[in-house]
């Protein structure tokens, strides 16, 4: 569990590159960058289409295409960064003492009594409802939304355009009892 985390936080070149890193600079890291990445999925092909005049002839198809691409992208990066983003979040909060000081379990170079453990911890707790409760609820909504298309489709076909953005959440189940 900790011996498994801190094995992957020592694998990442993020502290050879930065001097002076710590364990709460990877949860930044951790929950921040997908969140940008997010960001560009959906920013990029709104400003690739504002510089290209070709793309406005097709505005409506292009901008459902767009939607349904940046959906895919934005589902895909959250399904992959869940579990790591809150297994990091979540060893924000366990601490164990060592002569009488509490010190973070995930970097003992943390200790944490002191102010910057207790701000990590209001941005963990807040950062616990963007992934590992937000993503999944995600998830859950954009299955509702689209529930009665996949309880329709046949699986042995494959699957309709206005599934395919979403068909890898559902793609592996059927509706047999």
């Amino acid at each position: 569990t900790a011996q498994v985390m801190g094995f992957f936080v020592s694998r990442l070149p993020f502290a050879c590159i930065f001097e002076n890193t710590n364990y709460y600079d990877l949860v930044f890291v951790a929950t921040l960058s997908p969140l940008v990445l997010i960001a560009l999925v959906w920013a990029l092909p709104k400003i690739t289409e504002r510089l290209s005049p070709m793309m406005k002839h097709k505005a409506d198809d292009a901008t459902s295409r767009r939607v349904r691409v940046s959906t895919f992208w934005t589902l895909l990066v959250a399904f992959v960064v869940l579990p790591l983003t809150s297994t990091s979040i979540f060893w924000t909060f366990p601490c164990t003492q060592y002569g009488g000081t509490l010190f973070l379990d995930a970097d003992l170079s943390r200790v944490c009594q002191m102010s910057d453990h207790k701000l990590m911890l209001v941005y963990a707790s807040f950062m616990i409802l963007v992934y590992p409760i937000g993503i999944p609820a995600m998830f859950g909504a954009v299955l509702y939304i689209h529930r009665e298309a996949i309880k329709s489709r046949n699986p042995r076909e494959p699957c309709p355009t206005s599934l395919s953005h979403i068909s890898f959440l559902f793609h592996a189940y059927s509706c047999e009892c």
